[in-house]
């Protein structure tokens, strides 16, 4: 099997290969760019014997015309998180299997069209699965609340909340960008605050509720917090029916008074976090068992 990786698509790299394609014997993986992308169509050695890894970056009638020779037999559509390229649901038709990150009530989705976690930075875990790190217990921590990013949308107004109202917070604002071995907080050391930390807020990203930090904190063993409308939580994570069990809240101000009774409250700590890890697995589990089906009756 070949694994097909358009070059700028490296952030959630080790996420899909660590977490999704690791039980795949013999996986082989190819770097193509858009420039190079229309070479594929003439590989016969693709033919129903690849996964695609593709976003916006490339045409998306250029895809179905490759689609349409090679057969991939998964891809694997990220981005979008506007909400505002409904046209490209039209891959379901063109492989076995379409995982896009994102989910929108606006959009139309086929059977074999799952919405997959948008997972986490390349070198976070250092090349690990999730079910090979070690997390710190969750009474064991030192930092109550923690952030690490970019300040836009309601996240300066989220930190204001958090640094007033609870002790030991660690909040780091720094102008990200995508350049994974220039970022200017590494992978590690993002692993190793939230790792000792009992709660991650997780403001609003460009435009959509769900962002990286969310997962980046589960598989830490943090227990993210965002805040937004019933409506909106429940379209952003359905994922395929079964919502991410993390807290939800209406206001910073609701989440803060929140939080701070749990911090006395250990023992629903640990519930929580077991929880959530509990629907890390069960989704992985999913969506690695799809994949096994369709690897194995191409």
């Amino acid at each position: 099997m070949i694994l097909l990786l358009l070059e700028n698509s490296t952030w959630e790299f080790h996420y899909i290969k660590n977490e999704l394609l690791n039980d795949i014997p013999n996986l082989m993986v190819e770097k193509f760019t858009k420039e190079t992308f229309h070479q594929l169509e003439s590989r016969d050695d693709l033919i129903s014997n690849s996964i695609i890894i593709i976003n916006g970056v490339c045409n998306l009638s250029e895809i179905i015309k490759i689609a349409t020779k090679i057969k991939p037999l998964i891809v694997f559509y990220l981005s979008d998180e506007g909400g505002c390229c409904s046209s490209w649901t039209i891959l379901e038709q063109y492989t076995k299997l379409l995982f896009r990150q994102y989910n929108f009530g606006h959009y139309k989705y086929s059977k074999n069209n799952y919405q997959s976690p948008l997972g986490y930075v390349t070198n976070y875990l250092n090349n690990n699965s999730s079910n090979n790190i070690s997390k710190k217990p969750i009474c064991d921590r030192t930092i109550n609340a923690s952030f690490i990013g970019t300040p836009k949308s309601d996240r300066v107004h989220m930190s204001n909340i958090f640094n007033k109202n609870m002790k030991n917070t660690k909040i780091i604002f720094v102008n990200n960008n995508w350049d994974i071995p220039n970022l200017p907080y590494s992978p590690q050391d993002c692993f190793d605050t939230y790792n000792d930390s009992i709660f991650v807020l997780c403001g609003r990203g460009n435009s959509n509720l769900d962002c990286f930090r969310i997962y980046e904190a589960i598989v830490a063993g943090a227990i993210p917090i965002t805040i937004g409308s019933k409506e909106e939580i429940n379209i952003t994570f359905n994922y395929n029916n079964n919502l991410m069990p993390i807290l939800f809240f209406d206001t910073w101000e609701i989440a803060v008074l929140e939080c701070n009774k749990l911090l006395h409250e250990p023992q629903k700590l640990i519930d929580i976090q077991k929880n959530i890890s509990s629907w890390w697995i069960n989704q992985h589990d999913q969506m690695k068992s799809l994949i096994r089906s369709v690897i194995e009756n191409p």
